[in-house]
Formats: structure tokens, C-alpha cells, sequence
């Protein structure tokens, strides 16, 4: 009996254990969402899931693989950078101008130099496996470019009876009696030296019969009806819109073969739209049109970069490719500071415009507070310094502290200083102690007051002037007297006074005068 209580309790036990397991297997719940990256396929209750990086992405650093803990995915590492094209290629008398880096995505745009045309795509696109297309050639323009002279038997020329033709002219024809004109009568020199439509040709009329059907803008014949050259009395003949167009209003698409002429098509062919391109999160389209032809340039939000080809073209089934992606700009960890820390948001990613502020455990803070995160993926500057800085004493020569007294000083304190009577302050009379354990500016320095020589007409001064004399005396020459005090003192503003009232305003005081004797 005791063995049997013993084999339920082992059963429950085991049972309770198997419940507690399945449950931490399954409280994770669904796999998070990373930027260019996503996660192979997963198993029912795997508890390790591998990610990759997405199409025209490649890792860079971190591990690839989440695992399921306390009942949450821990956080993926996995860091995926656009791979890279490196050269778009060289072209002889030319060269590439590139949108971006050369990375995924990023264009690179042919340059013909100066005399040269580009003949080729004018650009390549950074796909996933290097650049896509070929690099285009830049061939060399003649100086001179004409057309040859158009002949057309059994014509006249109603118009263009030059002898050279250059680019841009045109030439008319018509056909002599009893010949009908089969083709273009209107054709013109381009560019290349070439005619831009091929000559016409004059056919003999037949009676009833008509020859090809005329050409109409943006409209094309049938298949069936294309290589035929002759058309009895009251065949029709059907137009469709070409590629990229299509029917405007309900006017017939049809012309009859009357009398040897074509009856008129009242058809009209109007360029397809395409409406709208679609929405792009965090970023707009910019049209140059919606119809056919047309593009779509994507922009980005400040603080997004584009991710795959940056416009979209309307063609006849719609806007062609995807929506491009607006990625955000991402930022690595911030720099870290010796004995201090920063703060923000508690883990990555560090989005485009995410501020730290940067606090000291002990000492100054050197450099900025606070960084963000810039639109090139960097943060704003440097990491500051957490620095314990102290300046020296600060003495000063014949002066004396008015504020900031001590004998300590750390960083940003101030002193301010007065000179003692006879000297002057040259400098700033206030310093503070910088970052660099110096006083900025420099201390200044008390330096003596100086009076300007004295000199006294038909006398003397001793001691001869010097720049710091103090006292004088002043003597007069034989057969003159003295006028005014015969001892001078250099005042603390620098003017000479009478020794007796050294302290006095002396500006309104007579200098003393040697004076002939009566």
C-alpha cells in the first residue's frame, strides 16, 4: 500500500513538471520584429530561432540566434549593414557620378566628358549580387553632322531644296500625276545625320485600289493587316492604341478603302494613368506625372534613408517594382566616459534624434552634456571627460584678492584682484580656472603707476627723470626764481602734485615756473 502512494506521487510530480514545461515553451508568444532581419522558419515549441538578413543586406556583427526565456524571446544581437558594389566600372571618356556609397540600393549615374554622348543605360543600380546592366560607352560626336540628300523616284520636292542638310531641316514630298505617295511626306535631319522616318515612295495609281494605311499619333494597324501594301475598294481597316495608351471616347477605330482613299479615323489615343504609387511609411512620393512614363520619386522623412530603388515608372500595367522602404537612421551604442555614465533609453536601437546626457561619478564634466543621435547614423560629437581639476594659488604682485579667497580652486572658479595704491591692474581683474588647470585669461599683473617727464623751462629737476621716480625737486637756473612747490610727488593717477597734498586732485594745480629775477 505504502509503494502505491509512492507511484502516484512520482506520477503527479512528473505531470506538474511536464505542464510547467510546456508552458515555458509556449509563454514567449510570437518572435519580435527587427530592421533587416527576419526569422527562418520555426518549429512548434523551438525555444532557439536562427534570423538572417534580408535581401541586399549581409551581417556585420552579433550572433543570428534568439532564445526563449522566463517565458520571453531575448533580444537579437544580429546587426545587418546594405552590401556594398565598389566600382560601378570605368568608362572610357567618361565616368560615374554615384547617388550614395555604392551600397545597396544606391545608384550610379553615366557622364559623357565634354564632345562625348552617352550610348547605353545612363545609370547602374547596387542590386544584391553587385551592379545590375552594363556599363554604357561615351562615343565621340562628329563637329559636322548632315543628311544625306533624300531622292524619291517619280517625287518632287514641295519643300527643303537645299543641297546640304543639317539637323533640324526638313524635306516635303509629292508625287508626279499618276503616282501616289506610300509612306511619310514629311520627314526631318536629326541629331545622328540620319532621317528620322524612311523615305516615301511614289507608286503608280491604281483604279479603286488603296495603298498602306496612313499613320495616326500613338495608334498602330491591326496585326493582320501589317504587311499588306494594297487594299481593294471597301476593305476596312482596324487601329488599336500602342503600348501604353488607350482608347479615348467611343469614335470608331475603323477606316474604309473609298475611292483609292482612306476614310478618316475619329479615334483618339490618350496616354494611360497609373494613379497613385502607393503609401511609404515614413516617406512620400514626389510625381513627376501619374500617366504613362511618368515617375515617382520616393523621399524619405528626416531621419529615414531609402532602402532599394528610389522611383517608380508607370508603365502599361501599372506602377512598375515595389514601394521602396524608409529605413531609420540607427546609431551605435553610445561612447562611454571614464568614471562617469550616461542616460536615455534603456537599450538599443538608438533611433535618429535619441539624446543622452552624460553625468560624472567624481570630477568635471570636460565637453558637452548631452549627444544625439545625427541623420549620417554618428552621434553629435565626441564623449566628454570626467576629469578632477584644480587650479594653483592665485598671486598676484603687488595686489591683493577682492573675491574668490582661498587657497584651493577647482574648475570654473572665479578670483577677481585689485592692485595697492601707486600701481595700475594690466589684464582682467577676474580669472576663472579651466579645463586645463591654467587661469583663463592669465593672471594679470599690478605694474607701478608712471607720471610723465617733467620739465621746467630755465630749471632743473633732480634726480634726472626716470620711469618710476617717486619724488623730484625742482631748482631754477641763476637769476631766476622759483614759482610754486619746489618738491613733486608722482600721484596714484599719475600726475604730478605738490609733496604736501599727494592725496589732492592735482589736475587743477599750477606746475611750478622759473622766473627771471627783478
Amino acid at each position: 500500500m505504502k509503494r502505491s502512494w509512492v507511484n502516484v506521487t512520482v506520477f503527479i510530480s512528473l505531470f506538474l513538471a511536464s505542464v510547467s514545461a510546456q508552458r515555458s515553451l509556449q509563454d514567449c508568444g510570437p518572435l519580435r520584429d527587427y530592421p533587416n532581419a527576419h526569422p527562418l522558419s520555426r518549429q512548434q515549441n523551438q525555444r532557439r530561432v536562427r534570423y538572417e538578413c534580408a535581401f541586399g543586406y549581409k551581417p556585420v556583427r552579433g550572433s543570428p540566434f534568439v532564445q526563449c526565456k522566463n517565458g520571453r524571446w531575448s533580444a537579437l544581437t544580429l546587426q545587418c549593414a546594405r552590401k556594398p558594389c565598389g566600382s560601378a566600372g570605368d568608362i572610357l571618356n567618361g565616368y560615374f557620378e554615384y547617388e550614395g556609397d555604392a551600397l545597396f540600393g544606391d545608384q550610379a549615374f553615366a557622364i559623357c566628358n565634354e564632345g562625348y554622348r552617352l550610348k547605353g543605360t545612363g545609370y547602374r543600380l547596387c542590386g544584391d549580387s553587385g551592379w545590375e546592366g552594363e556599363v554604357p560607352t561615351c562615343e565621340q560626336i562628329r563637329e559636322e553632322v548632315t543628311c544625306p540628300v533624300p531622292t524619291v523616284d517619280n517625287a518632287v520636292r514641295t519643300s527643303g531644296d537645299n543641297t546640304v542638310f543639317s539637323p533640324g531641316d526638313t524635306v516635303s514630298f509629292s508625287c508626279q500625276p499618276g503616282y501616289e505617295l506610300h509612306g511619310f511626306q514629311e520627314i526631318t535631319c536629326t541629331a545622328d545625320g540620319e532621317w528620322d522616318l524612311a523615305l516615301p515612295v511614289c507608286l503608280p495609281i491604281k483604279k479603286g485600289n488603296c495603298g498602306t494605311p496612313p499613320p495616326y499619333p500613338n495608334m498602330e494597324v491591326v496585326d493582320e493587316n501589317l504587311t499588306q501594301r494594297d487594299f481593294s475598294p471597301g476593305y476596312r481597316v482596324r487601329y488599336r492604341c500602342v503600348l501604353g495608351y488607350i482608347r479615348s471616347g467611343r469614335a470608331s477605330p475603323s477606316s474604309y478603302c473609298i475611292n483609292g482613299v482612306w476614310t478618316p479615323v475619329g479615334m483618339e489615343c490618350e496616354r494611360k494613368s497609373c494613379g497613385s504609387a502607393g503609401e511609404i511609411f515614413y516617406g512620400h512620393y514626389k510625381y513627376e506625372g501619374t500617366l504613362f512614363g511618368d515617375k515617382a520619386f520616393a523621399v524619405c522623412n528626416d531621419g529615414y534613408q531609402l532602402v532599394g530603388r528610389n522611383y517608380r515608372q508607370c508603365l502599361e500595367m501599372g506602377w512598375d517594382g515595389r514601394d521602396p522602404v524608409c529605413e531609420a537612421v540607427m546609431c551605435d551604442n553610445p561612447p562611454e566616459v571614464v568614471d562617469g555614465k550616461w542616460t536615455g533609453p534603456l537599450e538599443d536601437p538608438f533611433k535618429y534624434g535619441t539624446v543622452v546626457t552624460y553625468q560624472c561619478y567624481r570630477g568635471e564634466l570636460i565637453g558637452k552634456a548631452e549627444l544625439h543621435c545625427t541623420r549620417d547614423g554618428t552621434w553629435s560629437g565626441p564623449a566628454p571627460q570626467c576629469k578632477e581639476i584644480t587650479c594653483g594659488d592665485a598671486v598676484v604682485d603687488n595686489g591683493e584678492k577682492i573675491s574668490g579667497f582661498g587657497t584651493r580652486y577647482q574648475f570654473k572658479h572665479a578670483v577677481s584682484f585689485k592692485c595697492k595704491k601707486g600701481y595700475t591692474l594690466r589684464g582682467h581683474s577676474t580669472v576663472r580656472c579651466g579645463a586645463n588647470g591654467q587661469w583663463k585669461p592669465k593672471l594679470p599683473t599690478c605694474i607701478p603707476i608712471k607720471c610723465p617727464r617733467l620739465s621746467v623751462q630755465d630749471g632743473f629737476v633732480r634726480p634726472n627723470y626716470r620711469a618710476y621716480t617717486r619724488i623730484v625737486e625742482i631748482s631754477c637756473n641763476p637769476g631766476f626764481e622759483l614759482f610754486g612747490e619746489h618738491k613733486m610727488i608722482c600721484s596714484a593717477s599719475g600726475t604730478w602734485c605738490p609733496l604736501h597734498c599727494k592725496d589732492c586732485d592735482c589736475r587743477s594745480n599750477q606746475p611750478p615756473q622759473c622766473v627771471k629775477r627783478r
